[in-house]
């Protein structure tokens, strides 16, 4: 196992294995983990010296994980509502590819209703929710208005429920 330092990191922070995939843990500093495996650098650019291959979590990746945590899309879900590949989410997910300004606005749009039904429903459900025609809604798809732009028809009716007019 070949263990790397540069000068400017602690001796005891170390990069372990050349032709390691490291990944970035989001909200703890420079900790890395390999496997299983924690470890610390300060020096992505050592990490890139001896071939390390960097990833770093996207925020994108991050609203993606959250969509499936508490909205229950999975990335075919997503893929479906952003009419890409399925393979192109998961490139998202990895932080090897981001989409395109007007997708990202669609993921956050999406993002916040689910943050929004989450107070509600299930990820099972919400995700029922989104696919699921609405009376209040004109008999209209909460996700193929929130594609449309129209996302502020979806926040109304969602207000509507916090209030308990519509359940």
């Amino acid at each position: 196992m070949t263990v790397v330092v540069c000068e400017g990191v602690r001796r005891d922070w170390a990069v372990k294995r050349r032709s390691a995939v490291i990944a970035w843990l989001p909200n703890t500093g420079d900790d890395w983990r390999y496997n299983s495996v924690s470890f610390k650098t300060s020096c992505e650019t050592c990490m890139q010296h001896v071939g390390v291959p960097v990833v770093m979590e996207s925020a994108v990746a991050r609203i993606l994980d959250d969509l499936e945590q508490r909205g229950g899309l999975k990335g075919s879900d997503v893929a479906n509502i952003v009419n890409v590949s399925r393979p192109t989410v998961s490139r998202w997910k990895s932080g090897k590819a981001s989409p395109p300004l007007a997708t990202q606005t669609i993921i956050a749009d999406l993002r916040y209703v689910v943050d929004r039904l989450s107070d509600f429903y299930t990820p099972s459900e919400t995700r029922l929710w989104l696919h699921a025609k609405h009376p209040l809604l004109n008999n209209e798809r909460a996700i193929d208005l929130i594609i449309t732009d129209r996302t502020q028809e979806v926040l109304a009716v969602i207000e509507r429920l916090d209030a308990g007019a519509y359940i």
